[in-house]
Parts: C-alpha cells; structure tokens; sequence
C-alpha cells in the first residue's frame, strides 16, 4: 500500500500519510479493545484469561513486554487481554 500511496500522492506526501497511518492504527486498536471489548471478552473467556491476569500481576510490564516482541500474537488480541 506504500508503493500505491507513492504513485497516488507522490513520495513527500505518502511517507507522511503511511507513516501516520501506521502510528494511528495501533492506537486505535488498543482504545477499541481496552475501552469498547474488554467488558464482553472478560465476561466470555473470564476462565482462560485468570492465568495470564495472574502472569500480569506477577510479571507487571515484562509480561506484555515479551509478548509485543514476539511474532506469534497479533497486538489486537493482547490489548483484548491485558491491561496494564
């Protein structure tokens, strides 16, 4: 999507609109999952979310930490479960 945003808008302008894009994306997901879904997640899966709740309180930052450097679990699904 760079490359069409480049031949859309041109270089100057698509390195700022995919750069904003790409920062405003992620905040975005973690204020959808945080504020709108963490009530109906933690009412259905309360059982599967207790141990990696307790990982939070006795790992405190490492936890969320670790998990956003690994490749395997999409940011969306970790802002679903913790909260920090």
């Amino acid at each position: 999507m760079t490359w069409q945003a480049g031949a859309i808008f041109g270089l100057a302008q698509a390195r700022c609109w995919c750069r904003s894009a790409s920062r405003l994306a992620p905040c975005l997901s973690f204020l959808l999952a945080a504020q709108l879904l963490r009530d109906l997640v933690a009412a259905h899966f309360s059982a599967q979310l207790a141990p990696i709740e307790a990982g939070v309180r006795r790992d405190g930052v490492l936890l969320p930490l670790s998990l956003r450097l690994g490749a395997g679990v999409s940011f969306f699904l970790i802002n679903l479960v913790i909260r920090v």
